[in-house]
């Protein structure tokens, strides 16, 4: 598959989707979206730890913490978000677990 898509070609499509993103991931960050056009402080402080965990594990992270840091991070923005009342049971209980597809006859 290096023949056909060589590191030259792959690095510059995901930086081109990297850059496509921002706008979406900043917006998400700062808690903003159709129902809430402003800036949602609730929101923010759960977003910069989320952000500060996996970067510095990401930097500063040995072996398996490194290579986790992103699931690490997702972790302690629910705790965080939980922890900041942004998150609640209602929130978890309105959910549906997923189901495995049934077989077919």
């Amino acid at each position: 598959m290096r023949a056909v898509f060589p590191a030259e070609v792959i690095g510059t499509i995901i930086t081109m989707v990297g850059i496509e993103v921002i706008p979406f991931g900043v917006r998400r960050f700062c808690g903003v979206d159709v129902s809430h056009p402003t800036l949602d402080l609730m929101a923010l402080p759960v977003a910069v730890i989320t952000l500060v965990v996996m970067m510095s594990l990401t930097v500063w992270g040995k072996g398996k913490l490194r290579l986790y840091s992103a699931l690490i991070g997702m972790i302690a923005g629910y705790v965080a978000a939980v922890d900041s009342g942004f998150l609640g049971p209602a929130q978890f209980s309105s959910q549906t677990l997923p189901k495995l597809p049934a077989p077919s006859a």
